[in-house]
């Protein structure tokens, strides 16, 4: 099973939240820094992946660094795990 960051942090703040309700321990300075962090963690939307332009796909590949349909089909593999 594969967890995102944001799930980790997710459950990062509903332990926290827990122990703060159950008076597990006592509530201080640093543990109201880190809810506020997570929080704000987890309020950021998700970051959109940008992929290369076609001017910049061509400027490499004009380099000889790879062939332009190499470039396409990474471009197409990038996209596809990104989203």
């Amino acid at each position: 099973m594969t967890v995102t960051d944001k799930e980790v942090m997710q459950m990062a703040l509903d332990c926290l939240l827990a122990w703060k309700k159950e008076e597990i321990y006592g509530w201080g300075e640093t543990d109201h820094k880190c809810v506020e962090a997570l929080r704000a963690a987890l309020a950021q939307p998700k970051k959109e992946w940008v992929g290369l332009t076609d001017e910049e796909i061509r400027n490499i590949a004009t380099q000889g660094r790879t062939d332009f349909a190499t470039l396409i089909c990474v471009e197409a593999k990038l996209k596809k795990k990104n989203t």
